[in-house]
């Protein structure tokens, strides 16, 4: 009898921070590490003797790229994980999300990357470039966020198309983040919640 309570509690203990493991954490929808960087599927400037070449570099690999570009991406991650809600980053933000009827506490970021730009020493006329990307977890977009300056600012140009990728338009690089909304994602939560209650209810019987 020992063995089987036992058992059962283990279940449950094991199910419940299952669904824990869902909730955002630090106003991250996962861990950035673990995520996988976007697909720069397209990225071109509007003037034709532009020469740069793109790479689109993801949180887990900031070690890859020049320290004052690493130094810039930390300091977006810092902020964001220190925030009280996303909003508090970017007033434009708080617009969309109540425009949408979105919870601010619903918004979390799902990804944190740098593209940067190389090849093109007389860049300066050169600084409109439209891109393309595609990410895995682009399915309830809310918004694109550009860290500037040391401040965020909303990409208000960035469209979602109907093969999952956006598109947008931005005159200088750094870091960027992708907002989504978290309450419409697609989690196992409501599946396994009801598992909790029979496990109880079964530990419950064999108890008596």
């Amino acid at each position: 009898m020992k063995k089987v309570l036992a058992l059962v509690l283990a279940l449950v203990m094991l199910v419940a921070s299952s669904v824990c493991a869902f909730a955002v954490s630090n106003n991250f929808v996962s861990s950035p590490t673990g995520q996988r960087v976007p697909t720069l599927i397209l990225g071109e400037n509007t003037d034709e003797d532009c020469f740069a070449w793109l790479e689109i570099t993801g949180w887990a690999d900031r070690h890859t790229i020049d320290e004052a570009t690493r130094e810039k991406m930390e300091e977006a991650y810092d902020q964001i994980t220190s925030s009280d809600d996303l909003t508090d980053l970017c007033g434009d933000l708080a617009d969309v999300a109540d425009a949408l009827g979105i919870p601010y506490s619903a918004l979390g970021v799902s990804d944190l990357f740098d593209i940067s730009y190389f090849g093109c020493l007389a860049h300066a006329p050169h600084n409109l470039f439209t891109f393309t990307i595609k990410a895995d977890t682009l399915k309830n977009f809310v918004g694109l966020l550009h860290f500037h300056n040391g401040e965020w600012d909303f990409v208000d140009n960035a469209k979602l198309n109907d093969d999952g990728s956006i598109t947008f338009t931005v005159t200088d690089f750094s870091p960027f983040a992708i907002v989504v909304d978290t309450g419409a994602q697609d989690t196992p939560t409501g599946d396994i919640t009801p598992w909790i209650f029979v496990a109880l209810i079964v530990a419950t019987a064999a108890a008596l």
